[in-house]
C-alpha cells in the first residue's frame, strides 16, 4: 500500500525513517556530484553546463528538485 493512484495525481507513503533515508540520498547525489564538479563555491549556479558536466549538473539538479518537492510535502500547507 505504499503507492496509491487517485483520477489525478499518485501519493507515496513513506515512514519518517524513510524519508529521512531518502532525503540522506538525495544529499549524497547533490554532494558526490559537487565534488566531481570540482566543489564550486556556489554549488552548481558557478558552472556553464556543457558537454563535459551536463549529467553531473542534471543530477545536481534533479536530486536538489527531489529535496525541494519532498520537504514541501512533509512540512504541510
Amino acid at each position: 500500500m505504499r503507492f496509491r493512484e487517485t483520477d489525478i495525481s499518485s501519493w507515496m507513503t513513506l515512514s519518517a525513517a524513510e524519508i529521512e533515508w531518502l532525503l540522506q540520498v538525495l544529499n549524497d547525489i547533490y554532494v558526490g556530484n559537487w565534488i566531481l564538479l570540482g566543489s564550486p563555491d556556489a554549488g552548481m549556479w558557478d558552472i556553464t553546463p556543457n558537454e563535459e558536466n551536463v549529467r553531473q549538473l542534471g543530477a545536481m539538479q534533479l536530486a536538489q528538485n527531489f529535496q525541494g518537492a519532498l520537504l514541501d510535502a512533509v512540512s504541510g500547507p
